[in-house]
Formats: structure tokens, sequence, C-alpha cells
């Protein structure tokens, strides 16, 4: 498990126009994105899941329908 600041994929305000200014048009914004970011692909799910360690205690619940 990897843990990141925020939701984000950036932390708010540190993608900034040639001038220090955040962006003000989201197209400019988005190529500045796409060219200075390197965003990883997505892991595989896991195929299966280890058991809980001992003194965990678990509910089994119905899911709401």
């Amino acid at each position: 498990m990897q843990l990141y600041e925020g939701a984000t994929l950036l932390p708010p305000g540190t993608l900034r126009t040639g001038t220090a200014n955040p962006y003000s048009v989201f197209s400019q914004f988005a190529r500045s994105f796409h060219r200075t970011s390197h965003i990883k692909k997505p892991l595989l799910a896991p195929r299966f899941l280890p058991a809980l360690p001992r003194g965990i205690a678990s509910e089994i619940k119905a899911i709401p329908s």
C-alpha cells in the first residue's frame, strides 16, 4: 500500500504557470499536467486476500438491497 498526500494526483497548488501563478484555463493546465506528471498504471487486483491477523474481530453483515 502506498499513501499519498490527499485525494488528488498532485498536492493542490503545486502545478503552476511559468510566472508561478495558478492556471486559469483548464486546457493549459491539462497540457502542463500531462507533460510533467508521471502516473503509473494501476496495480492488478489481488488474486486472494490473506486472513485477518489474530485478535482482529470481523463482523459479517448483509449487503443492503
